[in-house]
């Protein structure tokens, strides 16, 4: 007497039937499709937040571009003040234009580089004063 059943009664006990296979495989593929479509909506949904996201950051470089821009200051150069101050309050500086001039000319005609005063050193560059250092101060 044998325990062990025929391989075909094996297989035939384990399978399950022929029409209850056909309902599985239509539900798996209705999940695969669910699936699928579920993924594709979240694929849109990740591309939007990728647009998103990019247009944030560049916001953000801006902003913090302005801010370290205000944290600095602003720089005035010397010639826009000295506009400034002949325009706004229309102050005329010719007169001490003609005064620096008088007190320039020969060291600018001797090709000097520079001319020490009382007072400070004017800065010479081609016949071109460029700048002035008061005495004691750094420059």
């Amino acid at each position: 007497m044998s325990l062990i059943p025929p391989s075909s009664a094996i297989v035939s006990a384990t399978l399950p039937a022929p029409e209850s296979l056909g309902a599985q495989i239509a539900a798996i593929e209705a999940q695969l499709h669910a699936v699928s479509e579920a993924k594709r909506q979240h694929s849109k949904a990740m591309s939007g937040l990728d647009s998103h996201a990019s247009q944030l950051t560049k916001k953000l470089a801006t902003l913090s571009e302005v801010q370290a821009k205000l944290r600095a200051g602003v720089v005035i150069s010397d010639h826009a003040l000295v506009r400034w101050l002949e325009r706004h309050y229309g102050m005329d500086l010719e007169p001490y234009r003609q005064e620096m001039a008088n007190a320039l000319s020969q060291a600018v005609a001797v090709g000097a580089s520079g001319l020490k005063t009382a007072h400070g050193v004017f800065k010479i560059r081609d016949g071109v004063v460029t700048t002035y250092v008061k005495l004691g101060s750094a420059a």
